[in-house]
């Protein structure tokens, strides 16, 4: 198999026959991925026509502190994941495919464009966006709503198999957690069987966090990496999103920041705004219990989990886990009641 790198991209491009051996080009490493080596050709004249590209291959081994696996061929469920929601979300919110190179594990997308910011830096940057979490929320609604429409042929494609979600997510995430907390493996074990038996599944894209969004300058947002993407519990979409805000929420009260209460508002926009993109989300309340039991679960993955963020003091990581532990023993009844948890331990830090 041919390793992809910035050295050899633009080779890599002028054998297989993608790039035109005319056209100069050069190639930069794009950053914030663990899983794959993802790269930009860009024509070397920069008053050239020619439209650049973005390569992503697989690696089998990620590039995380613990030791972490996962297949190859779960590229060609980001092919497939990018290429259903290319039919259902605007153009521009997803890289369109060039080509898929099945020897090599490798695609090649759209690019679009370096005129974009990555909206984890802005967050952590203390830039907070409420209006940006509404488009995020009406985004991911939309995802889960058109993809009833396809129930048929996404219950029956790739998408169907749980590998790479498992090796991805459950493992790194529920499983580990559960072997490291063990006051919490009985309702993450019980978390695990009942995303098998939801009944309203849907389009899943397991990675949907601000790393992922791309934001242009006119405040639009485009979505990235799609290799975890499956067909299964919608809510899974939703406590994973909001555990960031929710972890940036901690940050952002750790550091003194005033926006700090921005960033709760924005996990109540994106939850309205999500309900508004989603309206045949069936049986609301029993929806909302299990996304809650997902931001909970996914809290603590990102502590005590095989990808713990990086960005947490230690005190906020035990606050973490106390908030999250009570929720996934049935101490808050919804949302909201979860975040007046955190926004308690607050004040209490404050006072």
């Amino acid at each position: 198999m041919w390793t992809l790198t910035a050295e050899n991209a633009v080779e890599y491009l002028h054998f297989s026959g993608q790039w035109p051996p005319h056209v100069p080009a050069r190639a930069c490493v794009l950053s914030g991925g663990v899983s794959a080596a993802v790269i930009r050709v860009v024509p070397a004249d920069s008053g050239s026509d020619y439209p650049s590209i973005v390569l992503k291959q697989a690696a089998p081994q990620l590039r995380t502190r613990k030791e972490w696996f996962s297949r190859l061929d779960r590229i060609w469920n980001e092919a497939e994941a990018m290429r259903f929601l290319a039919g259902v979300l605007p153009p521009g919110v997803v890289p369109a495919i060039h080509f898929e190179d099945r020897d090599h594990y490798l695609i090649g997308m759209t690019d679009l464009g370096p005129a974009r910011d990555n909206w984890k830096l802005l967050l952590l940057e203390g830039r907070p966006d409420v209006s940006l979490a509404r488009t995020a929320g009406l985004i991911l609604g939309t995802m889960h709503e058109a993809s009833l429409r396809h129930a048929e042929e996404l219950s029956t494609s790739r998408l169907a198999d749980w590998t790479v979600f498992d090796e991805l997510r459950i493992d790194p995430y529920y499983r580990t957690v559960a072997s490291v907390l063990p006051i919490v493996a009985e309702p993450l074990e019980d978390l695990m069987r009942s995303m098998r038996d939801v009944r309203q599944k849907t389009f899943v894209h397991a990675d949907f966090s601000p790393k992922n969004i791309l934001v242009g300058h006119g405040g639009e947002l485009s979505l990235v990496d799609f290799e975890t993407a499956h067909w299964g519990d919608p809510a899974f979409d939703l406590g994973f999103f909001m555990t960031h805000l929710m972890l940036k929420t901690f940050r952002a009260n750790r550091l003194g920041m005033s926006a700090r209460d921005e960033y709760l508002e924005m996990i109540y926009e994106f939850w309205a705004a999500y309900r508004r993109g989603f309206p045949s989300l069936d049986d609301p309340m029993e929806f909302e219990r299990r996304t809650l039991r997902h931001l909970a679960g996914c809290m603590l993955a990102r502590v005590d989990g095989k990808s713990p963020v990086d960005y947490l003091a230690e005190p906020d990581q035990d606050a973490v886990r106390v908030l999250a532990i009570e929720a996934l023993r049935n101490r808050y009844a919804g949302l909201s009641d979860y975040i007046a948890g955190a926004n308690e331990r607050f004040r209490m830090e404050s006072d």
